[in-house]
């Protein structure tokens, strides 16, 4: 079914919920010489309405600020940095947090393994799948693509009082853990692909999470309590250092499915299978999100409460939800669309030309 971008202006207007509290939750690697390490942000909104008030205008006054032309509706750190280069991107980081940090409390995480004192970290063992040992510093390389969810299951421990509020996790993707098993049966837990830059929530934990490695680089200090406290002076609620080894590291080798907890809609970017004949040697996809059209694509998925993501056949099927949105950029974007539809999948087939 093909719709115009009439439907999506009309749509959007009725993604306004009520004001609520609202949590999101990112992670990164740490990584210094001759040391690494995880670390994360919980951030807390009592109100959440508001607070997307707040996050535009702030965003809006720090581009003018910095001669910084706004093209996304939602920024994340890495691409603040990319554009204005130091010493602007990180005032531009440093000045978003002063003006937004009386609207939200943070939850701070962290993971080290001195090699010293744990040699090895045990993994597997489980499912009938033989226990294996690797390096603490290849087991933290493996946590770093997953430590949003090794945050949110010490926030949920932490906060029984949020049970039901809403918990914004930046994608992540690893093997399965207690930790995940943990949380996952969680009705309020929701998972945002490209989360950081449709989502002005994890945006703003990313835009934290980037403010301590920024603040610790400055300081020359580690990943430790004292150095995360003085880059958040008076904000942090909590700093957990996360060592609980048997939650954190994978029990099997199945992957976390995390089908179930993606944010919807899912506004998805049909690609035209042009590897070969267009784009060279580069892929498609990174050619695709670094275009133009993806603040186009982002924007639509921020209106619409949802998430943004290239599709891809082989892993992105059992994704689709009724009400999902087709984005085609051509004749073999538009025919994969239309085979969807003739499968039974109730999603909204669009031209890219109707991405306004």
């Amino acid at each position: 079914m093909v719709i115009d971008y009439v439907w999506y202006v009309r749509l959007s207007k009725h993604t306004e919920k009520a004001d609520e509290a609202t949590v999101a939750i990112d992670g990164k690697e740490f990584l210094r010489p001759a040391f690494r390490g995880v670390y994360g942000v919980a951030v807390r909104l009592d109100s959440g309405r508001k607070f997307k008030s707040l996050y535009d205008r702030t965003i809006d006054d720090l581009c003018k600020k910095y001669k910084l032309k706004r093209q996304f509706s939602v920024y994340k750190s890495f691409r603040v940095l990319s554009e204005l280069g130091y010493p602007n991107g990180p005032n531009f980081i440093k000045d978003f947090f002063e003006q937004v940090k009386d609207s939200l409390e943070i939850d701070a995480y962290y993971t080290t393994i001195p090699s010293t004192k744990v040699p090895k970290v045990q993994k597997y063992g489980a499912h009938r799948t033989a226990m294996e040992q690797i390096s603490p510093v290849e087991f933290l390389k493996e946590l770093s693509s997953s430590y949003p969810h090794c945050c949110a299951w010490r926030y949920v421990n932490d906060h029984v009082e949020d049970t039901m509020t809403p918990i914004m996790i930046d994608h992540f993707e690893g093997e399965l853990t207690d930790a995940w098993r943990a949380i996952r049966s969680l009705p309020n837990i929701k998972i945002f692909p490209a989360g950081d830059e449709c989502n002005c929530y994890i945006s703003t934990a990313d835009f934290i999470t980037k403010l301590i490695d920024l603040s610790l680089y400055k300081s020359r200090m580690k990943l430790y309590v004292d150095g995360i406290s003085k880059s958040l002076p008076k904000k942090l609620r909590n700093i957990r250092f996360l060592d609980q080894l048997k939650f954190l590291a994978p029990i099997s080798k199945e992957k976390i499915d995390i089908s179930s907890k993606i944010a919807h809609p899912i506004v998805f970017l049909l690609k035209e299978g042009l590897y070969s004949e267009v784009v060279g040697p580069a892929k498609e996809k990174d050619v695709l999100w670094n275009s133009p059209l993806i603040a186009r694509v982002l924007k639509m998925a921020y209106d619409l409460d949802g998430c943004a993501k290239s599709f891809d056949i082989n892993i992105d099927q059992k994704l689709i939800r009724k009400g999902d949105i087709f984005i085609y950029l051509g004749p073999k974007g538009r025919e994969m669309g239309k085979y969807l539809v003739k499968l039974g999948y109730e999603i909204k087939l669009i031209p890219v030309i109707n991405v306004k």
